[in-house]
């Protein structure tokens, strides 16, 4: 950054390629500063950067060998690469050593930029049109044919039996991948008013902690378990997402699914129809039973992405134990553009949910 530039030298810079197609109308003059610092920087030789660097006490001093006759130039055995943060912490001090004056100018050449047309798409005034008849009308007729159009999505995905059966094909949610075997998956688009409707605002504030496993300022994972939970979360002007009706006393479904495992090591599938914070409540694929099983709901590991589950350590003291050996949630990825991918776990059941079965396994 040329150090001489004078208050109305800032102020009549012509624009970077950066500051022509920024589409923010919210910059500061800091970041106006930083970006024309970065341009400059940039036009510079290697052999010059680092010597800025070195200069202002962002690299350490070159040292060189006196005693080798071949180290004119210091030693060749390290090669320092200038990094993004180098670039960033010689702006800064640039930027502090700036007069009251020239920040000044900064931030009135950043006002100007702001007051450019937009350029983003982002609407910052109410069309007339959604006035007529009122915009509450609008808003509603809005959410109502959102809101269908992703029923629609979740039916596909619950009724719909698969071409190829089991798919091995894969998606990544967040830390994870996870195949799909007899799982669907479906990708639509959530607009901002729905996920607001559905997940609270701020962003997803109706949900529990447990429930947000892995989250980024691009996108969010959210798991569901229960059969129950769905419901309450995706039942919208009395139109569920998660429960459809295949005829009369049928209904097609989804919610988390658990593999238990007991002391002779066979493996039975269930459903998780209920939970609690601490609990599942889980009932056996193709049997007809009133009584919950219960397990600890699994704790997912953030780090390594995946559930920790029960290893095989039985309980001499509890009879018929069960260990929950494999759990697979309703899982949810919402990016921040509004693309959102499902992967679901599919079951029938009975109007009294005591007849529990796999559909399309």
């Amino acid at each position: 950054m040329d150090p001489h530039l004078d208050v109305n030298a800032i102020l009549t810079l012509p624009l970077t390629t950066t500051e022509r197609y920024h589409k923010s109308r919210d910059r500061l003059s800091y970041h106006l500063f930083t970006s024309y610092f970065h341009h400059q920087f940039k036009e510079l030789q290697e052999e010059e950067k680092a010597a800025v660097l070195r200069a202002e006490g962002v690299w350490l001093p070159e040292v060189i060998d006196v005693d080798d006759e071949d180290a004119s130039f210091g030693s060749l055995d390290t090669v320092e690469v200038v990094r993004c943060k180098d670039v960033m912490k010689l702006a800064g001090m640039r930027w502090r050593a700036l007069s009251v004056d020239k920040k000044m100018a900064w931030s009135d050449r950043a006002t100007e930029q702001n007051n450019r047309p937009r350029t983003d798409g982002k609407v910052v005034v109410i069309p007339p049109s959604l006035l007529i008849p009122s915009l509450m009308d609008n808003l509603l007729h809005s959410l109502t044919k959102d809101w269908q159009a992703m029923v629609s999505h979740f039916r596909s995905a619950v009724m719909r039996k698969p071409k190829n059966g089991n798919s091995l094909m894969s998606y990544k949610f967040g830390k994870e991948r996870i195949i799909l075997y007899s799982q669907p998956y479906r990708n639509f688009h959530l607009n901002h008013l729905l996920e607001t409707t559905l997940f609270g605002s701020p962003s997803f504030s109706s949900l529990f902690p447990y429930e947000i496993v892995h989250r980024t300022v691009g996108e969010c994972i959210i798991h569901i378990a229960s059969l129950r939970r769905l419901d309450q979360l995706l039942t919208l002007g009395g139109l569920s997402a998660c429960i459809h009706m295949k005829k009369p006393g049928l209904n097609y479904g989804c919610c988390g699914r658990v593999e238990l495992m007991n002391r002779r090591k066979q493996k039975i599938v269930g459903y998780v129809l209920d939970e609690t914070n601490a609990t599942l409540r889980v009932k056996v694929d193709g049997t007809n039973q009133h009584n919950y099983i219960e397990i600890a709901r699994p704790v997912y590991d953030t780090i390594n992405g995946m559930y920790i589950v029960d290893e095989a350590n039985f309980d001499d003291e509890i009879d018929n134990q069960l260990l929950l050996s494999k759990y697979w949630p309703c899982r949810f990825k919402i990016n921040k553009g509004g693309s959102c991918c499902i992967i679901l776990s599919r079951l029938s059941f009975n109007d009294e949910q005591t007849a529990i079965h796999t559909i399309y396994n």
